[in-house]
């Protein structure tokens, strides 16, 4: 498959991209936790404070980390990379003048590039651009990147599936899912090349099966709130996998991290 495949927008869905939510932002206090920033479209937006504050707390976890969120639904990776409107300088500042030792940043992007009609070449272009800002704005800054999960046309069949065949001309899940997991692929790639950057595979983990999804079906339609987006639920589902992947060991090489979740 080449890495110059195109999914164009139909213009009626577009308000999917959006999520509820205004933007948010946080300066984070000297209190000798590591801070969590949290940006990128709405998957993050509609995650980035509560859900994760719920996630600290059932990991024992609420009093090492502080959530810095910054996330705006609709947003794309090129619109992060550009710094439009000062989004990502406002991101870079606060952790530039973070004065906890070992931030984390976690994101979510690239849906809104391609569901807009956008190619991989210009979202990995944008991705290594986003990264190399984000490494050189402190030595001890750790990044997360973090892909999305499968879907299930039947939260809204006659809506969803028109959405799967005017991207892919097609809703079959063995034929749409393996294009979606691609993409993160992709993108893993180019978040590998950095030394601080760590890419985490999602797909599958509302299936039960993280990072080994089954492609030829689709998650439980519980978890879910629309086409594109998941429920608190599913969130949390979602977050889990990022945790065990690689939030949780980062969070477990502060010396003050000496919880039953470190050890397990």
């Amino acid at each position: 498959m080449s890495k110059k495949f195109i999914i164009p927008l139909m213009l009626l869905f577009f308000p999917l991209l959006t999520a509820c939510g205004e933007e948010a932002n946080s300066s984070i206090e000297s209190s000798q936790t590591r801070s969590l920033y949290v940006f990128g479209d709405s998957w993050a937006d509609q995650m980035d404070d509560e859900v994760f504050q719920q996630e600290l707390a059932d990991r024992g976890f609420e009093n090492l980390i502080s959530i810095a969120p910054f996330a705006i639904g609709g947003t794309t990776m090129q619109q992060w990379a550009d710094d439009e409107e000062g989004i990502l300088s406002e991101v870079l500042e606060e952790i530039g003048n973070d004065p906890n030792p070992n931030p984390i940043v976690f994101f979510t992007l690239s849906g809104n590039d391609l569901l807009g009609g956008g190619t991989m070449d210009n979202v990995l272009l944008h991705l290594r651009s986003l990264l190399t800002d984000l490494e050189a704005s402190r030595e001890d800054l750790q990044i997360i990147y973090a892909g999305y999960d499968i879907l299930n046309v039947e939260v809204d069949p006659e809506q969803c599936s028109r959405l799967l065949n005017n991207l892919f001309g097609t809703a079959d899940p063995a034929l749409t899912n393996p294009q979606w997991l691609f993409t993160y692929e992709l993108i893993a790639e180019v978040v590998n090349e950095f030394e601080r950057a760590t890419a985490v595979n999602t797909y599958g983990s509302l299936q039960g099966q993280p990072g080994n999804p089954l492609l030829d079906q689709w998650s439980n339609v519980d978890y879910l709130s629309d086409c594109i987006h998941l429920n608190d639920t599913g969130y949390g589902i979602y977050l889990d996998t990022v945790f065990d992947a690689a939030l949780t060991p980062l969070i477990c090489t502060d010396t003050s991290a000496n919880l039953a979740e470190c050890e397990a």
